[in-house]
């Protein structure tokens, strides 16, 4: 029976242990297995809708995973308290289910609903009226927020607890009693078929997602079901926001009286699903916050923006990461593998919805030339290579490991150094762009490009009801297609940003179209191979570079290098002169007159003891003897590293950046400012880090306007976090343009050093 192996400390999250250990005895034709197995790629759906609106009383009658039944539990989006009788419910969550049925089985992307007219023209105006809508939808999602986190309260399994209600509760007093209802620019009736439209649109566009993201008995049903609930409740909510915002919030503040401390309900598994309601209200929050031009900055941004995001290769073992700039100028970063695989669905969906808008846009003839550009660059690499090539020299289960990147997603490469042993296959591309003149056709783009924020709640649903639900036991992530992306949604006016600018957006950065392989917008149809190639020699280094350090042992304050070769040499060279010198002595004896040989033996082992103190110092500053005998390199910063080694410095402060949260070396030095670990005695960073190094450690700079005038922060997102770059409030000033506030920070020269002060 085969043992197992110690897992690596340098393996990412989501990477398997072997089980034949690390080492070289495997078989060829072994295939690398994700650490969690997925579940088919979905790629059509027959959903009874029926079966569905069965569930949808589960309230009445519910039986946990030990067999335990409980009935006259709580329901969730209840509308009871606003005067609509359980029977009127189920009917309008029967209708709500079935176009939502709908929707799956037709697998067409979603067209939102209403006429042009509602929604009106790409200008001040139309995002004017969006903007409302937008405030509409906010006020009903908040109260759907409190109403559910109150039930949770009450018997004792509240996710978010008091704060998130009052923050709810705040919101809604900060709105005030006005609603859009008085809107001079449209008449009443419009305007709510312009809110039921977006919340169509956007429902659907969810349910989309979650049946393509994990499959499951009864994921479906579930998820479906809460959606249903959910809009039911948004709907009837917005026909009298003012009166429905006074019972809400005249509940909560009876429920901060009368619920101290509640004790938890037994049926637990049943308010565990309230997860899925908290999942859909913060997804709704990202999709309102990204309709809703920034006017709390006091500025007048409606006609300045940008929505884009990228999804990258690192070079880290097939580890992506994502990047969202959001409409008020929010970064978002993740480099979580689950957050990603879950982006991967939100970017297909995306795909789909901007194809099916530049088509119908084609369909429709000419049109005014539009001034909001939606744009996407989706480019699938081929299959990872399962086999082992001869002619690479990794022939394990490290290298294996290491090799999964977008270098090897190639059919055949060599090893760092090496010419590849084929033309690399050209990736499918499917890229596009189209400028948009209707409000209706913007919307259609944003709001499902708003919702790649939400996939860390979605990965976090997913792993909630799994370990904690009757319907978790058979629930998997569903498999997805390796490929990178980038998409953006931009106003013309953020477009006038000066050529040689120090700033520029995320899907125009260097990252984009080196890591992402984004192409200029005005050559968005055209696959730029010289780029391809490049990253896949920017990737070969990286896997060398983690397959060196495989070799390291890292403790708290150095990194200790095998050097058997260097130290066992040197101390051959030493062994040799003091041989040489006894042998002198020996077989010289009296045959020079007038010399001691023994003095020439003397000279040897004096040179002898020389060099090996100089080998011994050359390359670090200090070397203990045992050591030094055992032949391993104690190196206590870079520089000693690198010069051990002979790996590039910029290379290794990337990885030390981006393993920083699994490592227990602490830093210290003139440029350790990056690191959350420090300590006075610990390894020293004693180069200062480019550009290119911290960008592929993980760390992001964005630079912002404040009123004491320009200032630069950094985001970090390291293996397994999911980082928000909080809202700043900005300075106009007459050099400083609209479009730059709040943007993505990437310098333009690529090796330029960032020195930090002290």
């Amino acid at each position: 029976m085969s043992t197992l192996g110690r897992r690596n400390t340098l393996l990412g999250y989501e990477q398997p242990i072997s089980a034949q250990g690390f080492t070289s005895n495997v078989d060829d034709n072994e295939t690398i297995k994700e650490q969690e197995s997925y579940a088919p790629r979905r790629t059509s759906w027959s959903l009874n809708a029926e079966e569905i609106i069965s569930s949808l009383n589960a309230h009445h009658s519910f039986i946990t995973r030990q067999g335990r039944a409980f009935t006259s539990l709580p329901r969730f989006t209840d509308l009871g308290q606003y005067e609509i009788t359980e029977a009127d419910q189920f009917k309008l969550w029967s209708l709500e289910t079935r176009r939502l049925v709908n929707i799956v089985n037709s697998d067409q992307p979603i067209e939102l609903e209403g006429q042009s007219e509602w929604f009106g023209k790409a200008n001040a105006e139309g995002y004017s009226r969006l903007g409302e809508i937008a405030i509409r939808l906010d006020k009903a999602v908040h109260m759907c927020l409190q109403d559910n986190e109150i039930i949770l309260l009450k018997h004792g399994h509240s996710m978010g607890g008091w704060r998130e209600v009052r923050r709810s509760k705040m919101r809604l007093f900060r709105y005030g009693a006005s609603t859009s209802a008085g809107n001079a620019h449209q008449k009443e009736h419009e305007i709510d078929k312009y809110y039921h439209a977006i919340i169509n649109y956007v429902t659907g566009i969810l349910a989309q997602i979650f049946v393509r993201v994990a499959y499951g008995a009864r994921w479906d049903t579930i998820c479906i079901a809460s959606l249903a609930k959910l809009s039911t409740k948004l709907k009837m909510l917005g026909l009298d926001l003012p009166r429905a915002a006074a019972i809400s919030t005249g509940v909560v503040e009876k429920a901060e009286k009368e619920v101290k401390q509640s004790t938890a309900h037994p049926a637990v598994e049943y308010f565990v699903m309230g997860r899925f309601y908290q999942v859909m209200t913060r997804n709704l929050f990202m999709v309102t916050d990204n309709m809703n031009s920034p006017t709390s900055y006091g500025l007048d941004l409606a006609n300045t923006y940008e929505i884009s995001s990228i999804l990258y290769d690192t070079g880290f073992r097939g580890l992506r990461s994502l990047l969202f700039q959001d409409r008020a100028g929010g970064m978002w970063a993740s480099g979580n593998r689950k957050n990603t695989h879950c982006a991967d669905v939100l970017f297909q969906v995306c795909l789909n919805t901007f194809e099916g808008l530049k088509r119908n846009i084609n369909q429709r003839g000419a049109e005014p030339r539009g001034s909001t550009f939606v744009s996407w660059e989706w480019t699938q690499v081929p299959s990872l290579y399962e086999g082992t090539d001869p002619t690479c020299e990794e022939s394990n289960v490290i290298g294996r490991i290491l090799r999964m990147s977008i270098a090897d997603f190639l059919p055949h490469t060599a090893s760092l150094g090496s010419q590849a042993t084929s033309r690399p296959e050209k990736p499918k591309v499917k890229s596009g762009r189209v400028a948009l003149v209707r409000m209706q056709d913007i919307v259609t783009a944003i709001i499902p490009l708003s919702l790649l924020p939400g996939v860390s709640e979605i990965s976090q649903m997913i792993t909630i009801i799994s370990f904690n639900t009757t319907i978790g036991r058979d629930v998997k992530m569903c498999g997805g297609i390796g490929f990178l992306a980038a998409f953006s949604i931009r106003s013309q006016e953020s477009q006038a940003v000066p050529e040689g600018g120090d700033v520029t957006s995320v899907s125009a950065s260097v990252l984009a179209k080196e890591r992402a392989l984004s192409v200029d917008d005005s050559n968005t149809t055209s696959f730029s191979f010289g780029a391809y190639n490049e990253l896949v020699k920017a990737n070969r280094k990286i896997t060398w570079g983690l397959d060196t350090m495989e070799q390291w042992i890292i403790d708290q304050t150095a990194i200790v290098i095998p050097s058997r070769g260097y130290c066992y040499s040197s101390l051959g060279l030493g062994a040799c002169l003091v041989i040489g010198g006894l042998a002198v002595g020996f077989t010289v004896e009296q045959r020079i007159t007038g010399v001691d040989p023994f003095n020439i033996s003397m000279f040897c082992w004096t040179l002898a003891a020389f060099l090996i103190v100089v080998l011994k110092s050359i390359r670090v500053e200090t070397w203990p003897w045992r050591d030094f005998f055992h032949g391993r390199v104690v190196c206590r910063s870079v520089s000693e590293v690198c010069s051990v080694s002979g790996m590039d410095p910029q290379l290794l402060l990337s990885i030390l950046l981006l393993l920083e949260p699994r490592m227990i070396l602490e830093k210290r030095g003139p440029f350790n400012d990056l690191f959350e670990k420090k300590a006075a005695e610990g390894f020293s960073i004693d180069i200062p880090l480019s550009t290119r190094a911290v960008v592929q450690g993980g760390c992001y700079f964005v630079k912002v306007s404040t009123e004491s005038g320009p200032a630069l922060g950094h985001m970090v997102y390291w293996l397994n976090a999911w980082r928000r770059i909080a809202e700043i409030c900005i300075r106009i000033s007459s050099n400083l343009l609209v479009a730059d506030y709040l943007v993505f920070s990437m310098t333009q020269h690529r090796d330029e050093i960032l020195v930090q002060p002290h």
